[in-house]
């Protein structure tokens, strides 16, 4: 069955995947290494708690993304529940709106803090503003982008769907 997401949709998951699979990987093998330098050969890597920073917040960001896309974000549905039809898709629309308003004043305001930023990294002198921008601003830029597209999905069915009839919500 061919993948039936638009082809932008497409790019952010094959990014999201990529980005989760290789900072998993490279967070392990440096923890790894530094532990193996540090207590084996004693010689400390002070730059290494920098690169698993900016690792790490990239695999939160684009990995929050990826729990947009398989709508696995922890949540509380007690009034969901209880809703069917329409009333359950008015529901997830203001639920998606809402997440979509946050998400993109996440983009604004993570966006403004990198071009702002003039410090860097202490041992590295890796500029905050790439690693701002590349972990914090790209991540909640995808998750706008799925908010909306959420948001776009919940309204096409919504008008999709009679009165008094169940939806079933499929992202």
């Amino acid at each position: 069955m061919a993948d039936l997401q638009p082809r932008p949709l497409r790019l952010i998951g094959w990014l999201e995947d990529r980005i989760m699979t290789m900072t998993a990987l490279l967070i392990v093998l440096l923890t790894a290494t530094a532990s193996i330098n540090r207590y084996f050969i004693r010689i400390p890597l002070p730059w290494y708690e920098e690169i698993v920073i900016f690792l790490y917040m990239l695999l939160v960001f684009w990995g929050s993304s990826r729990l947009v896309r398989d709508n696995a974000h922890i949540r509380v549905d007690l009034i969901g529940t209880f809703l069917g039809g329409k009333a359950r898709l008015v529901y997830e629309g203001i639920i998606s709106l809402a997440c979509l308003v946050i998400s993109a004043l996440g983009t604004y305001f993570t966006t403004l803090m990198a071009l702002r930023n003039s410090g860097s990294s202490v041992y590295l002198r890796i500029p905050n503003r790439y690693i701002i921008g590349l972990s914090m601003s790209l991540g909640f830029l995808a998750m706008t982008i799925r908010y909306a597209y959420q948001l776009w999905f919940i309204l096409r069915d919504l008008q999709r769907t009679p009165h008094g009839s169940t939806a079933r919500l499929d992202n």
